[in-house]
Order: structure tokens, then C-alpha cells, then sequence
């Protein structure tokens, strides 16, 4: 793992913290790729050098996380948007809404950390989201890819990007955490289907279609990432 912390140890994590406090919109990766390696040129760098290099930024990221939520703030890991939030006081819901970039912030009971609503949502959810940090804290995971492998995984990201907006919005159609596996995904289709199917009292051809048409765009991207589960 000598390559690993010699590429970790170029980067300028006070510098990383201080960029990430200097505003209040999110940070696309690509931004702070180009400030944790100067010079690296994204579209001619190879798929592996790219997924090492992600892997690297995210570690870090993820090790931030944990310094911010010390001083009572929340940082938002994502390729897409990373952000710094200031965690809730006691009684508001901690639960982060992914596509609002905010916290619920609704009363709670006994000063719990969630809501009913999202305390009944956390489940696999929460677990998922434990997994994926830690995949980027095992640094044994850095060179679990070779080159072919890795470019899997890069295709899946670009495409996932240029899809972004649906992509959001099909978890949205299905009220499911974008940290949702294909387990997760065909089950709760599976509920909705019967629930709005034409052929029911209560269906919707409209509604039917929304959902199945969510369903299958999450079912051609989330596989993308199974080359490396994160």
C-alpha cells in the first residue's frame, strides 16, 4: 500500500477542508480531483490511474467527515455534489435529504435523531450508506481493480452522469434512497406494481408507467457500479 499513502500523503487536506468551507454550493468531483492533483488531465488519464485516483479523494473526503461532525457539521460525500451542512440541534431531524442537499429538520420526539417518518425509512438505507464509506476507508480496496475492471467502473460513472436528473428522479418515483441495491430496487417495484397495475381497483396506466419506467432506467444503471460494489 506504498503507492497508496505516497498519493495520499501529495494531497493538501487542510487545503481540501479550507476549498470545501469556502461555499455553500456543492462541489462536482471533477472540481476537487483537479485540486487534490493538479495537473491530472481527466479525459487522458487511463480508467485505472482515474478509479485510483477517485478512490484516494474519497478516502479523504470520507476521513473529513468524520472531523467535521466533531465541530457539529455534516459533510455530504457524493461525485456529483459534496457539501458541508451544519448538523441539526437536538429534537430536528438528522435524516439528509439527498436530492434537496438539506436535513429534514422536522420536530422530534424525546429529542430523537429522526423523525417517525424517516426513522421508519433508515433501515437498509443507513446500512448502505455505513458500507459504502467504509468500502473507501479499506485501503485494500484501492487496487482491488485492473485495468478492465476500472473501466467498467468509469463507463458506469460517466453514463450515470449524463443520466443524472433521471436517475435522481426514478429513486424519487420509487421513494428510495439513492444508496438503493437491485435487491432493494426489484422488491419495492415489486409493491408498487401490484399496488398501481391497471388491472386493479385502485391502478394507474399513467402512474403504472412512471413506475416502470423509473424501475428500468435504475436497473440498467445500478449494475454498472457491481464491478466494484460501493
Amino acid at each position: 500500500m506504498d503507492d497508496f499513502q505516497s498519493r495520499l500523503d501529495t494531497i493538501d487536506i487542510d487545503g481540501l477542508s479550507d476549498l470545501l468551507l469556502s461555499r455553500s454550493t456543492p462541489f462536482k468531483e471533477s472540481e476537487l480531483l483537479k485540486f487534490a492533483f493538479p495537473g491530472m488531465q481527466i479525459f487522458d488519464t487511463s480508467a485505472l490511474e482515474l478509479y485510483q485516483a477517485h478512490f484516494i479523494l474519497f478516502h479523504a473526503l470520507y476521513k473529513l467527515q468524520d472531523m467535521f461532525f466533531e465541530n457539529g457539521r455534516y459533510l455530504h460525500v457524493h461525485f456529483s455534489s459534496t457539501i458541508i451542512k451544519d448538523i441539526p440541534d437536538n429534537g430536528l431531524c438528522r435524516h439528509f435529504e439527498d436530492n434537496l442537499l438539506k436535513f429534514c429538520c422536522q420536530q422530534t420526539e424525546n429529542s430523537a435523531p429522526y423523525c417517525e417518518f424517516h426513522r421508519k425509512l433508515k433501515g437498509e438505507s443507513s446500512l448502505e450508506e455505513l458500507s459504502i464509506k467504509f468500502f473507501y476507508l479499506d485501503i485494500s480496496n484501492f487496487s482491488k481493480l485492473d485495468d478492465s475492471t476500472a473501466e467498467a467502473f468509469i463507463s458506469g460513472t460517466w453514463e450515470l452522469m449524463s443520466n443524472y436528473e433521471d436517475y435522481k428522479n426514478s429513486f424519487k418515483v420509487l421513494d428510495l434512497p439513492e444508496t438503493s441495491d437491485t435487491g432493494l430496487i426489484k422488491r419495492k417495484f415489486k409493491q408498487l406494481a401490484k399496488l398501481h397495475h391497471p388491472d386493479t381497483d385502485n391502478g394507474s396506466r399513467e402512474d403504472f408507467m412512471k413506475i416502470n419506467s423509473a424501475y428500468r432506467l435504475l436497473m440498467r444503471l445500478v449494475p454498472l457500479f457491481d464491478g466494484v460494489k460501493i
